[in-house]
């Protein structure tokens, strides 16, 4: 009898732990629903150190299209601050720019790199009166981004190097030192582009100061604004033994950011 007893016993504890069990998983397993429905558990931009950038481009009679693809890299421990470097495609049209000798040693009396803080002699200031063109960039870029939190990311890139392609243009220098005041030119965008300091810059080059909302763990919205060199080389050294000219410009952009090797992780991982 004492052991039908106790077998009763063990039964009882058992069935009574096993329905414990239960409400403890059944409870949990609710609680983590619940939470994971009101509060993503994924970390959206964990992965994001290689972004695809499309976007629209608009600046003062200018207008075009930029694609770029970059791969970052975290500077710190909290994982805020990132550099990186990639690859940039700029392609625009546009109307009516006007383009000043370009060289330093022209416009600051000087070959040093320190010239470009020297004051610009007016004087050899030509301008290269351009109707129309058509202009395709393409450089390596560095970036530094400041990650604001799992959506919101600011950061800033400067386009090391590359080359240029366009259209042939005809245009009209005006000068001074020529005779009835100026005098029309064939021209075709520099092909080289590479940074060194200011007015040292040679070639077109993209300067952008950039904002990014990730819509979710691929997909987000991106925007800029940005300082645009472009550089034109005439077919004839007219004045100064000179053949390059410059725009610079303030132009904005706008389009998508997209992850496309982005990988879901957790919250903690981040």
């Amino acid at each position: 009898m004492k052991a039908k007893t106790g077998l009763k016993k063990t039964k009882s504890t058992f069935l009574t732990m096993i329905m414990f069990l239960m409400l403890v998983f059944i409870t949990v397993n609710c609680k983590a629903q619940i939470e994971y429905i009101g509060k993503p558990t994924i970390n959206y931009v964990k992965s994001h150190d290689k972004v695809l950038n499309l976007k629209l481009l608009y600046g003062t009679r200018r207008y075009g299209l930029h694609l770029d693809y970059s791969k970052t890299w975290k500077l710190d421990k909290q994982k805020k601050w990132f550099l990186g470097f990639g690859l940039q495609a700029t392609s625009f049209l546009c109307k009516q720019q006007l383009y000043e000798t370009a060289p330093t040693k022209i416009i600051k009396n000087s070959k040093s790199l320190l010239a470009a803080a020297f004051p610009t002699v007016d004087e050899k200031l030509d301008t290269f009166h351009v109707a129309s063109g058509a202009i395709l960039m393409a450089n390596f870029y560095i970036n530094v981004m400041h990650r604001i939190n799992y959506h919101h990311e600011i950061g800033i890139a400067l386009d090391l190097g590359g080359i240029t392609l366009g259209l042939p243009v005809e245009g009209y220098i005006q000068s001074s030192l020529i005779n009835g005041g100026g005098v029309s030119d064939k021209a075709l965008p520099t092909f080289f582009n590479y940074i060194l300091l200011g007015s040292n810059n040679h070639g077109s080059l993209l300067y952008h100061l950039y904002y990014q909302y990730w819509l979710n763990d691929k997909l987000g919205l991106a925007c800029s604004v940005n300082y645009l060199y472009t550089e034109y080389r005439t077919h004839d050294a007219l004045v100064f033994d000179n053949r390059r000219y410059r725009n610079t410009s303030i132009s904005f952009m706008a389009g998508i950011c997209y992850a496309p090797f982005h990988r879901k992780t957790n919250k903690t991982e981040f």
